[in-house]
């Protein structure tokens, strides 16, 4: 039997989704958020999984969410996590599939956790690799602060990239 995949290794496969990019956006009545046309809704056409993650939400595909979830796992089994992470992150865990207009609804119990409000919150989408990330714009402004486009670029420049 094979053991979990790595992230790395579900990085470099085919279908690896590379997302990327951001995009802002405001929640409707009915408490959704739009995905932006194109690429991002033909990755999520068939679903998604949307979990809690640090300071936002996070809306992964079935693959990249099962190669999480194994590593989640190895390590809980490893005894690098507390007992029962595993089961709490699937739990808590939503199934969403994007409607016609590429719409997607954020359960109250995720979007309380990840600091986002009620209709006509303003989100902020930012494409994340394997994940597309939905931030509270206020909350994504003061996580960003602390860091500068100048530092990435000197980081890369300093790595030889």
């Amino acid at each position: 039997m094979e053991g979990p995949a790595s992230l790395e290794t579900v990085a470099f496969a085919d279908g690896y989704e590379d997302l990327s990019g951001r995009h802002d956006r405001t929640l409707d009545d009915k408490l959704r958020v739009v995905l932006p046309a194109g690429r991002w809704r033909e990755v999520f056409a068939a679903g998604g999984k949307l979990t809690a993650w640090t300071d936002c939400l996070a809306l992964w595909t079935p693959r990249s969410y099962r190669a999480v979830t194994a590593q989640l796992v190895a390590r809980e089994r490893g005894k690098e996590l507390v007992p029962g992470t595993v089961g709490d992150f699937r739990e808590d865990t939503v199934d969403v599939t994007p409607d016609g207009q590429g719409r997607i609804i954020l359960p109250v119990d995720l979007r309380a956790d990840a600091g986002i409000g009620e209709k006509g919150a303003e989100v902020v989408l930012v494409g994340n690799g394997d994940r597309v990330e939905i931030w509270d714009r206020a909350r994504r402004a003061e996580d960003r602060s602390t860091r500068s486009r100048k530092a990435a670029v000197t980081t890369l420049r300093s790595l030889g990239l």
